[in-house]
């Protein structure tokens, strides 16, 4: 691939692959999911641009030690959650994601690895949960993607952003 831009910018220009997927959550539980990805692609590996995570009337004070957004992959869906939608960020191309995404707190079964970590911020400031402009975090087929709060308070709302592109595994060199 030959470009100038970002990797995000030229696979949206030359593929017509990039997207986003929004999450949401009225919280109530310590422990909510409002986004968990599986790449079902055959070919394409899901490769995540950014993360934007924002917590709403948390009725906390934040940032403080037990109210957290984790980055995490491993776990898989038993049942329950929503389907959320994918919108192809080049409103040209015609092309889906091949994934499934799910929020509003799916059950969920295995064990969680969590790979990053971020502090709620104050009075409803939207933050960078991982900016990867490195392009470091790669699911391939089946790989699983999950987005969690966890807190001590039961109150408040929260919202996840992902931004993620689909493209071949060669286009990554």
């Amino acid at each position: 691939m030959s470009a100038s831009g970002s990797l995000a910018n030229n696979v949206s220009i030359q593929e017509g692959n990039v997207y986003t997927v929004i999450g949401t959550s009225v919280i109530t539980s310590t422990q909510m999911i409002p986004v968990h990805i599986i790449n079902n692609d055959t070919s394409l590996i899901l490769v995540v641009d950014r993360i934007v995570v924002q917590g709403a009337s948390l009725g906390l004070i934040v940032p403080n030690t037990s109210s957290y957004f984790s980055l995490g992959y491993g776990r898989t869906v038993t049942s329950g959650g929503t389907s959320l939608t994918t919108v192809n960020l080049n409103r040209t191309s015609t092309k889906s994601a091949s994934i499934t995404a799910l929020g509003s707190n799916p059950n969920m079964t295995g064990t969680f690895v969590e790979s990053h970590r971020s502090y709620a911020q104050p009075n409803a400031t939207p933050f960078e949960l991982i900016s990867t402009r490195s392009n470091d975090i790669v699911l391939g087929r089946s790989n699983t993607l999950e987005v969690q709060y966890n807190s001590n308070h039961i109150s408040g709302a929260i919202l996840v952003v992902i931004k993620f592109m689909m493209t071949d595994p060669e286009n990554m060199s």
